[in-house]
């Protein structure tokens, strides 16, 4: 089995999903939403959220549906701008 990342570059990972050929995973430890291209490694940030535990990703159309523990769901762009759609 091949690790893709270490634990110090997405602490605490969650929820994953991959799509368009990369692995996007959301680290708990640092409030990210990653994105790991599996053939080079390289892992970006694609969104950095306030504290909480990120529960789920899911692709709306060009966007990214982030759900929190807590109640909130968040639509990210591609810029990485996060707009809260929902806080029960």
């Amino acid at each position: 089995m091949h690790k893709l990342i270490e634990n110090e570059e997405a602490p605490y990972p969650n929820g994953i999903l991959f799509y368009n050929g990369r692995l996007l995973i959301d680290s708990n430890g640092d409030s990210t939403l990653k994105a790991i291209d599996p053939k080079t490694l390289q892992v970006s940030i694609l969104a950095q959220f306030e504290k909480g535990i990120i529960d789920g990703i899911k692709i709306d159309g060009d966007n990214y549906l982030v759900s929190f523990f807590e109640g909130n769901l968040f639509s990210v762009n591609a810029l990485g701008e996060i707009t809260e759609l929902m806080n029960t």
